[in-house]
């Protein structure tokens, strides 16, 4: 880019590159940019106007490329106007230089079709007309000498004779939003990441406008000093940075759900509040390490790193209802207390714990560091899980047992029976007891065979 547009022979193009893709497009209204902003007003030029001066600031943005207008003013054109007292002296018509125009420009075709000719094998239809060729049209002045007549002119007239042309710009094409002229601004994101473009772009577009709750701009006139609001005129950020707002709105709520779900399934399993309450405050203690790990990788936050979010909830819950869940086997058979029983649990849970996080560990590494090629894509959603299980393990291992132990507590019914059960079992209360029930031995009969008494 920097490149063509350092020679002299490019010195009055404008070069934009399109990166797009059908993804891309999908998700941007059909554009291939990233970013587009749409300024509607009454008047087109006005529209144009503002949508110029706020290109002017947008394009020393750090991380924008490729920042041009899409409907442009400036598009040359000759005007042919038609002398309308010579051309009826001459016995000619409007219709007559515009005939002999397009006759030379394009075909008769365009204005005749009466005659065609049928072709006798394939009976295939084409219609015949006359045109100049295109090496005799070089100049303006050659469009002037193309000579005209009529059914009452049989006599050749130089075009230059009854016409008058004007070059003057005219608007390549004109773009209606919702029946009003529309100008559209796009712009490209490289090396930065798309949010932080799009916030800095959202500051420049509040010097021209006034933010609403639509989250559109109401435009300042542009040549009122007391930021006057121009009536009928609007300034829309749009692209893929809305959609990616409201995917991330979208994974933020399913992730609030699934850990609604996780909690009330946990619930429903151990017939307690309290319990899974202390597995899900668990959650929060991992998704602290998933933040540093992308700042230090400089991932950015997207879609594949919420997802991170999403997974290592799961992956966490996991891991501790393992150690809870054993506790509260315990309570139930051996009549610990919670402290007892956490305690227990959390020594005897630790290798599990531990291998199944090292597993997970080692297994996205490769993932993590995106070596090989397109692998960069999923690499924050590697990040992210290797962030969260860094800060849940010591979360699981050391903050799990304290918060049971904090929030579980025996009722009184409760420890009325497992003092009983300390009075029948004096062992468990030192944790050396089974944690199965005691089974019951059947000595009725006491003359029974060897295999009798190998099953018993």
């Amino acid at each position: 880019r920097q490149g063509v547009a350092a020679k002299s022979e490019f010195s009055n193009l404008e070069f934009a590159f399109d990166a797009g893709g059908m993804v891309r497009s999908a998700m941007n209204e059909s554009k291939s940019t990233p970013i587009s902003i749409r300024v509607t007003a009454k008047d087109q030029k006005i529209a144009h106007r503002i949508a110029s001066m706020m290109r002017s600031e947008i394009v020393k943005i750090d991380g924008v490329v490729d920042a041009r207008i899409i409907q442009r003013l400036d598009y040359p054109q000759y005007l042919i106007n038609v002398d309308r007292a010579k051309s009826a002296q001459l016995g000619l018509t409007q219709a007559d230089v515009m005939k002999e125009i397009i006759a030379a420009l394009n075909s008769s075709i365009q204005f005749n079709k009466t005659n065609f000719w049928i072709d006798p094998v394939s009976k295939n239809q084409y219609y015949v007309g006359v045109s100049y060729p295109e090496k005799d049209i070089k100049s303006i002045d050659t469009v002037l000498d193309i000579p005209i007549t009529s059914p009452v002119q049989k006599l050749a007239v130089p075009m230059r004779n009854v016409v008058k042309i004007d070059r003057l710009p005219v608007a390549t094409e004109v773009t209606h939003y919702n029946i009003q002229p529309t100008i559209e601004l796009t712009m490209g994101v490289y090396e930065r990441d798309l949010g932080h473009v799009s916030e800095d772009v959202a500051k420049v577009l509040d010097k021209y406008g006034k933010l609403e709750k639509s989250g559109q701009w109401a435009t300042y006139d542009p040549d009122s000093k007391e930021k006057q609001q121009l009536v009928g005129s609007k300034i829309v950020l749009s692209g893929e940075y809305l959609r990616m707002k409201d995917t991330f709105n979208s994974l933020g709520v399913g992730l609030c759900l699934a850990s609604l779900l996780i909690y009330f399934l946990m619930v429903g399993l151990d017939r307690s509040f309290r319990v899974p309450l202390t597995v899900m405050l668990i959650v929060p203690l991992c998704l602290i390490g998933i933040m540093p790990m992308l700042l230090l990788t400089k991932s950015a936050v997207n879609v594949q790193s919420l997802l991170g979010f999403i997974f290592i909830v799961g992956i966490k819950v996991a891991n501790s209802v393992l150690m809870t869940d054993y506790a509260q086997e315990l309570r139930r058979h051996e009549g610990l207390s919670p402290v007892q029983a956490i305690r227990k649990a959390a020594g005897l849970r630790v290798r599990p714990i531990t291998m199944t996080a090292l597993a997970a560990f080692f297994a996205l590494i490769p993932g993590a560091l995106a070596l090989e090629r397109g692998s960069e894509a999923n690499a924050p959603l590697a990040r992210a899980i290797l962030g969260g299980l860094l800060a849940g393990e010591p979360a699981t291992l050391f903050v799990l047992p304290v918060l049971y132990a904090m929030f579980i507590h025996d009722t009184p019914q409760t420890e009325k029976e497992r003092k009983a059960r300390l009075a029948a079992h004096p062992a468990a209360d030192h944790g050396h007891a089974d944690p199965t029930p005691p089974v019951e031995w059947n000595h009725d009969h006491h003359d029974s065979g060897p295999e009798e008494n190998e099953n018993h």
